[in-house]
């Protein structure tokens, strides 16, 4: 019997050692595909291409490029409530959504949202009671986090201020600041503070906050009625109407505020009421005066807020929940925020200028609020909100009857017991004839 020689063992082993080695290369080398990003998308309330649009989109693109595994893409929008229903009703691409807090009142709207107060917990111990109920539904279920904002101030001309020396620190109340006012009018020739006074919706912001202020309302939610008719009403509406209009510019009765910007713009006028565009207004024109701010919490009242919600589409939110956390958090973070505060960008002046506020209420010591305090009076009023639209059907009642008709108050075609008694029958006929959506849905 021959042994097997030496040279066909080595040939096997050779060849058996090339194939492993070959298989072991070819393994290390293999491409591996990379997990697809989870989608998600964010629809604001603003054109995705406009100034205000691509301050957000930078907030978004920072977030994208720190989580490689989550994708956002930003889309345009607006505030239109039959577009938000469609949309709702029809697509689960836009996983988060910017909503005002009027949207959250309507039971429709609600259906389609996810109720995400559970998992923000952390997030919501930011926010002031009252704003924070804006995004609850009427068993205290919170389906929107507020976001950004604005809130109404009294801006002033600090040159006029200056030059008269007032004291804008003993402003502390509706009283003191009509004695201000008097003492503008008696020791010079400036307007003591614009008016809105057309039939124009601004009427129906700058007058419901006074009425909130002096200790009324509109819409009693827990009796399901139409409360404005009452004593406080009708002394807020005479301060407006009656006291301040004696201080007011000529020809207030047909003004809307950007009327009154106009008019304050000139230099000759001491204060109006205007939100943080009021201020920018004036950056925007080559900043003729300094201008400084008082809350209308400084003077123990209520400012008319319009709070942004950021919600979550209810179709969509369990399969990418992970993601749509994680983003969420970022937005509502003072990281972003303070993002939100630089602005949005005009190519005309070539500058970055404010156009909301954070909501959040301890971002006071933040970059911004340190180099522009006078910023700061428009969160001051999220602790003190003056609500526009209490219930989805005041838009009808504020069209149809609130505005025209207390605008025939301020020229003196109507007395403020006659708007009062009409607002109280005439709006109670209204939501007689359909039923109220942030109770039973429409």
């Amino acid at each position: 019997m021959k042994k097997k020689g030496f040279l066909p063992t080595f040939i096997t082993l050779f060849i058996l050692m090339l194939f492993i080695i070959i298989f072991v290369y070819s393994g290390k080398n293999e491409k591996i595909t990379p997990e697809e990003p989870e989608q998600l998308t964010f629809r604001i309330t603003w054109e995705s291409h406009s100034g205000r649009g691509d301050a957000i989109q930078k907030i978004i693109n920072n977030f994208n490029s720190e989580n490689e595994n989550i994708n956002v893409q930003m889309i345009g929008g607006d505030e239109d409530h039959e577009e938000i229903i469609s949309l709702l009703s029809t697509e689960a691409s836009s996983n988060i959504l910017v909503l005002p807090y009027r949207e959250l009142k309507n039971q429709t709207t609600l259906s389609y949202l996810y109720p995400i107060g559970n998992y923000m917990q952390d997030e919501l111990k930011y926010y002031y009671p009252e704003i924070l109920k804006l995004g609850m539904d009427k068993n205290g279920v919170v389906y929107g986090i507020p976001w950004i904002g604005h809130s109404m101030c009294f801006i002033y001309n600090k040159n006029i201020i200056d030059e008269l020396n007032i004291d804008v620190d003993s402003i502390r109340d509706f009283n003191s600041f009509k004695n201000v006012l008097a003492e503008i009018k008696n020791n010079s020739e400036y307007t003591g503070i614009g008016l809105v006074g057309a039939e124009h919706h601004d009427l129906s912001w700058m007058t419901t906050q006074f009425i909130y202020s002096f200790g009324g309302s509109l819409y009693d939610e827990s009796e399901n009625r139409i409360s404005i008719n009452s004593t406080e009403t009708e002394m807020a509406l005479d301060y407006y109407v009656n006291i301040l209009s004696q201080y007011a510019q000529t020809g207030w009765e047909e003004n809307n505020g950007v009327d009154v910007m106009a008019e304050f713009l000139k230099g000759n006028m001491a204060f109006e009421i205007q939100g943080p565009w009021g201020i920018t207004d004036i950056w925007k024109n080559g900043r003729p005066f300094d201008v400084g701010t008082i809350s209308f919490s400084q003077l123990g009242g209520f400012s008319e807020t319009g709070p942004l919600m950021l919600c979550v589409s209810e179709a969509v939110f369990e399969q990418k929940k992970e993601a749509i956390l994680k983003f969420m958090k970022y937005m509502l973070g003072k990281e972003a925020l303070e993002e939100v505060m630089l602005g949005e960008f005009s190519p005309k002046h070539q500058e970055y200028y404010p156009f909301r506020v954070p909501v959040r209420n301890d971002m006071e010591n933040g970059v911004f609020f340190r180099t522009y305090p006078e910023f700061k009076a428009f969160t001051e009023g999220f602790e003190n909100p003056s609500l526009d639209m209490p219930v989805p059907e005041w838009t009808e009642i504020r069209e149809k009857i609130y505005i025209p008709q207390l605008h025939q108050v301020i020229i003196g075609e109507l007395s403020i017991d006659e708007f009062l008694e009409n607002v109280e029958k005439n709006g109670e006929k209204l939501l007689s004839e359909k039923p109220v959506t942030g109770e039973e849905g429409i």
